[in-house]
């Protein structure tokens, strides 16, 4: 992750410095931002804090920013947006294309946590409309709506028939398992089904601010979450009917 965000946008920034009247828009992430374990809603002002709540994915996010930000400082015209939990149809074993295929399967258990979530489309029109414009030295949080994870997989499920989890799964649970899919990757080979930061990344209750984004887009607005869960459900049925996605 230090190779390809930090070191990688380091080169990024050092071509475009390089070259002229180039213009760059950075995609960060809202991790980049960083957690401290509050349920304080965070918005682009925040401070990055150290903490053990930062993952090394945000870790690495973070650093990615102090690049672009150092780019800036060198003359570079940039900017970046911070997107939330992006939602979309793509690769159904990675990132949150997991969510609809875990769903499918059957949840039993949810979280008590909750997150910012975000349309795809939405993140690229964000992206395209700032590119456009003569904002620069900036980051704007792209999320649509701060959602519960046991509405959000409630409302999966009901979009693809399938039963809602009923069950909130414990801290004390989600370290047992973490655990247990530690010691499974070790013996098989595999990926883990969770591992420690995911299992605590979930029992937390991320909430995000968007206004600054749409008051620089008046005109824009994001797209309901729920159209969003299910028009993308429903590609992972069309998908799971015409490939081997069981």
């Amino acid at each position: 992750m230090r190779k390809v965000n930090t070191e990688g946008t380091a080169n990024v920034v050092n071509a475009c410095l390089d070259m002229p009247n180039v213009r760059l828009c950075h995609v960060s992430s809202v991790a980049a931002i960083g957690r401290d374990g509050s349920d304080d809603i965070i918005g682009e002002e925040n401070e990055w804090k150290e903490s053990n709540h930062n993952a090394a994915y945000a870790i690495s996010k973070h650093n990615a920013e102090m690049e672009v930000w150092r780019g800036t400082v060198e003359g570079l015209d940039a900017f970046m947006v911070n997107p939330t939990l992006i939602i979309g149809p793509g690769d159904w074993e990675q990132s949150t294309g997991v969510l609809f295929k875990n769903t499918w399967k059957g949840l039993p258990f949810y979280t008590g946590g909750g997150n910012c979530f975000v349309d795809a489309r939405d993140v690229a029109e964000v992206m395209v409309r700032m590119m456009k414009s003569a904002i620069r030295n900036e980051r704007f949080i792209v999320g649509a709506e701060n959602r519960l994870h046991k509405d959000v997989f409630g409302q999966l499920a009901k979009n693809m028939g399938k039963q809602p989890p009923r069950f909130e799964a414990k801290r004390w649970m989600t370290e047992i398992v973490w655990r247990v899919e530690k010691l499974r990757s070790a013996i098989t080979g595999t990926k883990p089904f969770i591992t420690k930061e995911v299992a605590q990344h979930a029992l937390q209750l991320n909430s995000y601010d968007n206004s600054k984004v749409l008051k620089q887009l008046p005109d824009f607005s994001f797209r309901d979450m729920n159209q969003t869960f299910a028009f993308v459900c429903d590609l992972y049925v069309k998908d799971l009917q015409t490939t081997d996605l069981n």
